[in-house]
């Protein structure tokens, strides 16, 4: 059993859904990457900003203390982070809020920096756990000599209502929303370019199944068709043209080789007739008869081959049966088989063409005058429709 074979606009349809399908998981997974890369960067980037605030805006009171003034309209810093101060001996200077536990505080500490392992801008970043939780934070280092500060700020990374992690987090399901329904337009998009660019080829393909014997002179168009599919529609016209020649080859010889033996077949029939009436001359006159019948066969068949075969023509039956009737009369004649033809006053229109419907009635009478009995009459009725349909 031969498997099925697969549909090439099925087969386009799926590798394209699959390729969607990658394409989703890989816009997914790189936003997801990429989202994650700029978290941190924005992150650092807050973190810095944070600290160089409090550098600037940080203040020393008349008695030694010191604190960060709310400038107008408030300020983000102190929503978004906690914040230590120290000096260059350690000694905290300042600390935002004020409730911060010790314990915080020393870890923070520890996260300071010697003057010889500062970075070039004064600024690094840090990660740390206290207990359950990590913090993520920043160490800005300014200053020099007396006036050397470190300034720390930093964060609970699973602190509830922080507006970038939130982002973060639900930015790759909210896309989903998103790009589930463009990837969906897209298949179907897909589907309709592949529809349209594939109605020239079934076009094409429904008039490849009506080329037959009679019809080997109908050539596959080439027009509107996409450039890989030309040299296969090229190959069938090619192949088209090669069966056309070769089929008028075979016509030619088949009508020279009948033509060429009706001469000698008429001959030896006539010296047959002339031989005494014995068995054998009997015989041999018999095989004559069919060989002449099947070299008249073959001009008949290469006959009706040569022919049109306009189906669309109207052809009467009655007429049909005249002319047959009128042509085999003489041979039916000499054989004491008369030919009685029936057919109604009115015409019986039936839709063919004639010659080829006369072809195939005159071959009945042949075979009907070859079989039956010496004296028996040979009928040829002709049927309307109206007595077809009738009990």
């Amino acid at each position: 059993m031969r498997p099925a074979r697969a549909s090439l606009t099925l087969g386009v349809g799926r590798d394209l859904l699959v390729a969607l399908i990658v394409c989703a998981v890989a816009v997914f997974v790189s936003l997801a990457v990429q989202l994650q890369i700029s978290e941190r960067e924005l992150d650092e980037r807050s973190l810095e900003g944070a600290a160089h605030y409090i550098a600037v805006h940080l203040q020393t009171g008349s008695d030694g203390t010191t604190y960060l003034p709310e400038l107008p309209g408030g300020s983000w810093v102190g929503f978004a982070y906690a914040s230590l101060v120290f000096d260059r001996d350690g000694r905290l200077l300042y600390e935002r809020p004020a409730t911060l536990d010790p314990q915080v505080i020393r870890a923070i500490a520890e996260q300071r920096l010697p003057p010889g392992d500062r970075p070039d801008r004064g600024i690094h970043y840090f990660r740390v756990d206290i207990g359950s939780q990590r913090v993520r934070g920043a160490a800005l280092h300014t200053g020099s000599g007396a006036e050397d500060r470190v300034i720390e700020v930093f964060r609970y990374e699973n602190a509830p209502g922080v507006l970038i992690d939130d982002m973060v987090r639900q930015f790759p399901y909210r896309s989903l929303l998103v790009l589930l329904p463009v990837f969906g337009l897209l298949l179907l998009a897909g589907r309709w370019i592949l529809w349209r660019r594939m109605r020239p080829i079934a076009e094409v393909s429904a008039m490849a199944e009506n080329i037959g014997p009679h019809t080997l002179r109908l050539r596959l168009p080439e027009a509107n068709l996409p450039r890989e599919v030309v040299p296969i529609i090229r190959g069938v016209n090619h192949a088209l043209d090669r069966l056309e020649r070769a089929t008028e080859i075979q016509r030619q010889f088949l009508r020279r080789a009948a033509h060429q033996l009706r001469t000698p077949l008429m001959l030896v029939s006539a010296r047959a007739a002339t031989l005494e009436r014995t068995d054998t001359t009997q015989a041999l006159r018999g095989d004559v008869r069919e060989l002449t019948r099947m070299v008249m066969q073959l001009l008949q068949l290469n006959e009706i081959e040569a022919l049109d075969g306009d189906a669309n023509r109207i052809t009467d039956l009655g007429a049909v049966g005249e002319a047959v009737r009128e042509e085999m009369a003489a041979h039916s004649a000499q054989q004491d088989k008369p030919i009685a033809l029936t057919r109604p006053p009115e015409p019986v229109l039936v839709r063919g063409d004639p010659n080829v419907i006369e072809v195939a009635v005159r071959n009945l009478v042949e075979n009907a005058l070859r079989h039956a009995p010496t004296g028996s009459p040979i009928e040829l009725r002709v049927v309307s429709q109206f007595e077809c349909n009738s009990p």
